[in-house]
């Protein structure tokens, strides 16, 4: 595991990264208000740059054109990220494209991925209403999609398994990872 260099004065970022149905946001935030650090999801930074939904930008503009989106929200919030302290969350799409990454790692974020089964991401992808995901379809999709993107995912510095855990051991695993990459 490689230790992170904390990038300007007293600030970090931790961009916490995964397949959909990780758990991504959900312990993003309580990492996030325990560490007293800002949090920021990508996708809604995007919807409110954009001031429209994922799935609007994916149905009127399609999947080119939210990338487009994604990469123009990463780099406004990685600039603010220079200024303060914090969790970022985002999408394995966002983390798959090369631009992004090189973004990333010129910010010298701490990358943590938050893995599980993938039985467990279908279901709670299934579950999880809160959202609507456009690249969801169907299982087969879903199974290809994940395949795709696990070589980008091993890129990073750490790893959390969220399979079987409640969301306060996976944010107690990742404020230790915190506290001792980013001493």
């Amino acid at each position: 595991m490689a230790k992170a260099q904390p990038s300007t004065g007293d600030t970090r970022l931790v961009c916490l990264i995964g397949f959909m149905g990780a758990g991504k946001t959900s312990v993003g935030r309580i990492v996030a208000r325990r560490l007293v650090w800002d949090f920021v999801d990508l996708d809604e930074a995007i919807e409110e740059y954009e001031r429209q939904s994922i799935t609007e930008i994916f149905s009127r503009s399609g999947q080119s054109a939210f990338r487009q989106s994604e990469t123009a929200a990463l780099q406004r919030v990685l600039e603010a990220a220079h200024k303060r302290s914090m969790i970022l969350s985002i999408g394995g799409g966002a983390f798959s494209k090369p631009e992004n990454r090189e973004m990333l790692t010129a910010r010298r974020a701490f990358i943590i991925l938050l893995k599980a089964g993938l039985e467990t991401l279908w279901q709670r992808a299934q579950m999880d209403r809160s959202r609507e995901r456009p690249l969801l379809r169907d299982r087969q999709s879903f199974e290809l999609l994940y395949r795709n993107r696990l070589p980008d995912f091993e890129k990073a510095h750490a790893q959390v398994n969220t399979e079987d855990r409640t969301l306060e051991i996976v944010a107690n695993e990742i404020e230790t990872l915190v506290h001792t990459n980013l001493a």
